[in-house]
């Protein structure tokens, strides 16, 4: 995306706002001319509007901290002057609405206008703030996205495997079912991990030291054995490399109920991320089936 659209991204929110200022100081003269001048409810309307911007400066000074005793008198004058356009554009663009409905047809009821328009006028600022954001965030979506294709590329060199599993699991009642479940508690596994070519890690870090391999559904406490070698040994083309894998799941007490952020066994997930030595990334996801249970 260019400078250019980023630009006019940026000037999105304003829009709304430009188009209430300019419609309300047309309400403002055409509420003074034929045939709105003559109609029973102008006056009411008039009031309703004044109310309505009362009421949105005094929710300015409710949401702004106007009581910041430090900010001194230039703090001061711009919350001032954020209520005075608060109370500005909420009486223009209430006005506003009045007089686009202040036909004929409508009678009285083209004071809904008082309402509809200060709700137009929040409502398209809200959804022009919005797409300004996802257009500024477009760049970096499609530069993480950029990052994930390349990391997924780069991954097939990496294949891992799994064996030995064995699942710990516990019962719980299941309110909703109303009827005992079996969760897992913990899963031990032996992981392999083989390369096509070789894989380095920086000086100080390591495969064994540094990777982050999780199991979801996601898990409460991860421990990695096996290769513990000081210095950063790298993975080796062709070669299996064997880790121990604990994945322990931790109770939790919340309001006196016993909430435990766990699964049924079943197919689950093993991701595996490390970097090697040039700052590259890696992930590498297969899945695991926990059918081996052994109650606690």
């Amino acid at each position: 995306m260019d400078d250019t659209l980023l630009q006019v991204a940026s000037l999105l929110p304003w829009l709304p706002i430009a188009v209430a200022v300019l419609g309300g100081l047309w309400a403002l003269r055409r509420v003074r001319q034929a045939p709105v001048v003559h109609r029973a409810e102008r006056a009411i309307a008039i009031r309703l509007a004044a109310a309505l911007a009362a009421l949105a400066s005094l929710g300015t000074i409710a949401l702004v901290p106007a009581s910041n005793p430090v900010g001194g008198p230039i703090v001061l004058f711009l919350i001032l002057g954020v209520v005075l356009a608060a109370a500005g554009f909420a009486f223009l663009s209430a006005l506003f609405g009045y007089v686009v409905l202040a036909r004929p047809r409508f009678g009285a009821t083209a004071l809904v206008g008082i309402i509809v328009g200060p709700l137009l006028l929040g409502g398209t600022t809200a959804l022009a703030m919005a797409w300004k954001q996802d257009l500024q965030n477009a760049p970096y979506r499609a530069a993480a996205a950029a990052r994930e294709k390349e990391t997924a590329e780069r991954s097939r060199a990496v294949h891992v495997s799994v064996d030995d599993v064995r699942v710990s699991t516990t019962s719980y009642r299941d309110p909703a079912l109303g009827h005992d479940v079996q969760i897992v508690e913990a899963v031990r596994l032996t992981m392999f991990v083989r390369v096509d070519h070789d894989i380095r890690f920086q000086p100080g870090s390591g495969f064994a030291r540094d990777a982050l391999v999780t199991l979801w559904p996601p898990v409460a406490g991860v421990a990695l054995t096996g290769q513990t070698a000081a210095e950063p040994a790298p993975l080796m083309a062709g070669r299996d490399v064997r880790f121990a894998m604990v994945f322990t799941y931790i109770p939790v007490k919340f309001n006196d109920t016993l909430l435990r952020a766990l699964s049924e066994p079943g197919v689950w997930s093993l991701e595996l991320r490390f970097r090697d030595a040039q700052q590259l990334d890696y992930a590498v996801e297969v899945p695991v089936t926990l059918a081996t249970i052994s109650p606690s």
